[in-house]
């Protein structure tokens, strides 16, 4: 890591987040005063991750879904001996493609791609869910995107989310 400006000397997290390859953490070094700055080893995920989402809450990353079907997991950062751990399961219909952010303590997934049903088509959703922690549970909000989204980008600014970028089907027809 480079400094960057008067009296900044922190660490990044390089994560290989190669499709069809694992999340590997290539380089640990602890920001802040919460931990020594000894390297750390995160464990490998435990699937094959791609097309899914991930996203940091607190100490707490979450990642899941695309390849992953409706399975997510959680990895505490500040454990003695971090693991990847199953919380709750998306109870909703599977999705690639998706985008995420975490703002206010939860865990919110925008759009993707999926099936609602097996015998649908594939279908781009215009849904909302978000994931809360405190409760271990999934809800989907009743609010909606403008139009089914792929490949989106969602980034949390205080306690406002930007979702953009992505496609639609109907835009290539």
């Amino acid at each position: 890591a480079s400094q960057h400006g008067k009296g900044c000397t922190q660490r990044i997290r390089l994560v290989l987040t190669l499709s069809g390859l694992p999340v590997k953490t290539l380089q640990h070094r602890s920001v802040g005063k919460s931990r020594s700055a000894r390297e750390l080893a995160w464990p490998d995920f435990p699937l094959v991750l791609t097309d899914a989402v991930g996203v940091r809450l607190g100490d707490t990353v979450f990642a899941g879904l695309g390849s992953a079907g409706q399975a997510w997991f959680a990895l505490d950062t500040m454990a003695a001996a971090p693991c990847w751990q199953p919380p709750a399961a998306f109870p909703f219909a599977m999705r690639k493609g998706a985008a995420a952010a975490a703002a206010e303590g939860k865990v919110y997934v925008f759009g993707g791609c999926g099936y609602s049903t097996p015998d649908q088509g594939l279908r781009q959703f215009d849904s909302i869910a978000c994931y809360d922690p405190q409760c271990d549970r999934w809800t989907e909000l009743p609010a909606r995107l403008p139009i089914g989204m792929l490949g989106a980008s969602a980034a949390a600014i205080g306690a406002s989310i930007y979702v953009f970028g992505g496609y639609n089907k109907s835009h290539f027809h």
